[in-house]
């Protein structure tokens, strides 16, 4: 990987400081070897703070894969460019059920209604309770692959997605050209690792929990390519040992449910009709 140094970390900026006034004490003579001294510690320094925010990174992604089953709820945030300019942040609340490596399960909420989503490994299904109306396509694969098609096929904003990209091959982390160790932050009162990332076109943070069990609890995505920078924001709380004996992860028509076809133009129509979801 490739990295640009974009901003020196806090102990490099110590460690720069502290040479750098130690060679003012010196004879002129060498000066210039000190602070040649203090620049390569200071790059040093850089080096280890990247190594050690992208390590937590591939510790953290390992993790999440020898997980065999998980229950995430939590929160996300995104904000809503309008025309002229002016942001207004968007809230949705989710529920994530999830048995590796083809089932899950969720469910997410706004204050205009509800939707579901069904995946068993061969079909995925969105459900909209309110209006019975649901939408499935076949996606005999992996969930990271199931959620990657909803996406890039039929234009489906998918929560929490970088929980099943970190750690296959989807996940890009060749494309990060900086890496930083913010510090120590709390999320929901739980100590975590804070780590800051940047790419091309987005800037991301993501707060790992501390300890023997590196769970990302919050994550920070912050767009460039947009004058207005818009973010989006998740947090997450997370049961690795949920009970899901006898779950049905394919969804079953109800009485009164109608088939429409899987597009987002369908899917818009239908969201109009019973307000935003």
């Amino acid at each position: 990987m490739r990295y640009k140094v974009k901003r020196k970390s806090t102990l490099a900026v110590l460690l720069a400081t502290l040479l750098a006034s130690a060679a003012g004490t010196l004879p002129a003579k060498d000066q210039a070897a000190a602070r040649e001294k203090a620049q390569q510690a200071s790059e040093v320094a850089d080096e280890a703070e990247r190594d050690l925010a992208l390590l937590a990174l591939t510790q953290m992604s390992a993790y999440l894969r020898s997980l065999e089953r998980y229950h995430v709820t939590g929160s996300v945030s995104r904000d809503l460019v309008l025309e002229d300019g002016q942001k207004l942040q968007m809230d949705k609340q989710v529920s994530l059920l999830v048995a590796e490596p083809d089932k899950l399960y969720m469910e997410t909420s706004t204050a205009y209604g509800k939707r579901e989503f069904y995946f068993d490994g061969k079909q995925f299904t969105v459900y909209l309770p309110a209006l019975k109306y649901y939408a499935e396509f076949d996606a005999p694969g992996t969930l990271a692959e199931a959620i990657l098609r909803a996406e890039e096929k039929h234009d489906i904003e998918f929560p929490f997605v970088d929980l099943f990209l970190w750690g296959t091959e989807h996940a890009d982390f060749d494309a990060i050209e900086d890496a930083q160790v913010v510090g120590i932050s709390q999320v929901n009162g739980i100590s975590c690792n804070h780590f800051a990332f940047r790419q091309e076109e987005v800037d991301w943070q993501v707060c790992i929990k501390r300890g023997g069990n590196p769970l990302p609890l919050k994550l920070v995505i912050t767009t460039k390519t947009l004058a207005e920078q818009p973010q989006y924001v998740a947090v997450m709380n997370r049961d690795t040992a949920p009970v899901i004996f006898g779950r049905d992860f394919s969804f079953q028509p109800r009485q009164g449910d109608m088939k429409i076809k899987f597009g987002i133009e369908d899917l818009k129509a239908a969201g109009k009709a019973g307000g935003k979801q």
